[in-house]
């Protein structure tokens, strides 16, 4: 099933074009992540759809952050932004300062300016929470 994964990812990789839309310079050549044997064999289709979109627009992924496991609902007392692949998110602002949130590497990447954009998994203030405690804007999806 990995070496399917691997597959269906490396085709994914060769649909599109070598130059961005955007900016009109050559994209990084799409390879495998390291930790891709630890990938599901069967990725969430909206996460698929919308890194879909995304390529097809032009944008060129530079790579990915921190999210805390089990959508930051390991204790009633854990630490926002912690997980045992990445370790502790830390706030740009400060390292004693809460990240907050299970999408807290997203929102101290922007806050940072390691990235213009970056996506997030909204269960209760995912989003939001990060958003605040970085210093960024942050837009919470809404389900129809």
């Amino acid at each position: 099933m990995i070496c399917e994964s691997t597959a269906r990812f490396s085709a994914l990789c060769t649909e599109f074009p070598s130059y961005s839309k955007i900016t009109s310079v050559p994209a990084i050549k799409c390879k495998p992540a390291p930790d891709l044997s630890r990938l599901s064999a069967h990725p969430h289709k909206r996460i698929q759809l919308s890194l879909l979109i995304l390529r097809a627009g032009g944008a060129v992924i530079l790579g990915k952050t921190n999210l805390a496991e089990w959508a930051n609902f390991r204790s009633f007392e854990s630490i926002s932004g912690w997980s045992g692949r990445g370790g502790q998110t830390n706030n740009p602002y400060g390292i004693n300062r809460n990240p907050c949130g299970s999408s807290s590497g997203s929102g101290a990447a922007a806050s940072a300016n390691f990235a213009a954009v970056s996506f997030g998994s909204e269960t209760d203030g995912s989003i939001v929470c990060p958003g605040n405690a970085n210093g960024v804007a942050a837009i919470k999806p809404k389900l129809a």
